[in-house]
């Protein structure tokens, strides 16, 4: 999303029009689903974490915290601008793209209320709800499950939940007769 000009194609109109609206302002939230074919656990992704970015995450209440890859494309997202422009830009991720999660619905609007009322920009007379743990995982965190044959993957585990080394992350079926053909488990750090 680059903010070129106000004429062109409506991408480029769009993202200007948003930046010009969100220019004065502090902080920038983004929701998402999860890519195409996956499954989100309720995250929050950051760009360029900092101490006060990660301190402000802990008040949305989610229990994951994920730093987004540098990579040559991020200069076209929003939550990249919006860092570059001064702002805090927080993208909460959850579910999965084009299926309604009314559990996930609530959590993220209930964090977002939260993360509201730390900052001062809502206030209620309700006890402010108090700061979760989060797991915080950097870019180099993360890494791709592979197996040696191709089939229909089958998950284990509950998508959110921690698998320890070696543990079953699921099973590769065959996609004819449906018998186990491989397994995926959770690999060393490296």
């Amino acid at each position: 999303c680059l903010a070129e000009s106000e004429d062109g194609e409506l991408t480029e109109t769009v993202c200007n029009t948003v930046i010009q609206h969100t220019a004065e302002s502090d902080y920038g939230i983004i929701l998402q689903a999860g890519e195409k074919h996956y499954e989100d656990a309720p995250h929050v992704k950051l760009i360029t974490p900092n101490r006060k970015r990660r301190n402000l995450t802990r008040s949305l209440g989610l229990h994951i915290g994920r730093e987004v890859t540098e990579s040559p494309s991020l200069v076209l997202n929003l939550a990249k601008q919006w860092d570059l422009m001064g702002l805090h830009p927080f993208i909460l991720s959850a579910g999965k793209s084009q299926i309604y999660h009314p559990q996930y619905c609530d959590l993220l609007l209930d964090g977002i209320i939260n993360f509201m009322r730390a900052e001062g920009l809502l206030s209620h007379n309700r006890e402010k709800a108090s700061q979760r743990e989060m797991a915080f995982f950097d870019a180099h965190s993360e890494y791709p499950v592979l197996t040696r044959e191709a089939g229909l993957f089958y998950p284990e585990s509950v998508i959110g939940t921690t698998v320890k080394e070696g543990g079953k992350l699921g099973e590769v079926r065959d996609l004819y007769q449906g018998e186990e053909i491989g397994r995926a488990s959770c690999r060393e750090r490296v």
